[in-house]
């Protein structure tokens, strides 16, 4: 009788630590998924912002290319030599 009582006191005690374990397992996961999802975050925005650094770059090209048209034509339009 008093085995089968320190058998039950030991199953009981696995179960907990059992129990333990798997929050500890969950936990575990829950960070890794957070860390994941930071991660993910910070390649979403590194990319974002290469695209508008793009973006502004390809701007400022088609604006300083307007600006030099602009300047041939008044060139030729006010009778100065165009470059």
């Amino acid at each position: 009788m008093r085995d089968a009582i320190d058998r039950s006191g030991i199953m009981e005690m696995m179960d907990e630590v059992g129990e333990k374990l798997a929050e500890v397992k969950l936990a575990r996961d829950r960070a890794a998924a957070r860390d994941r999802a930071a991660r993910d975050a910070v390649a979403q925005a590194q990319c974002d912002r290469a695209a508008f650094d793009q973006a502004w770059a390809d701007r400022a090209e088609h604006q300083r290319q307007q600006l030099r048209d602009m300047n041939k034509r008044a060139a030729e339009f006010y009778g100065r030599t165009g470059r």
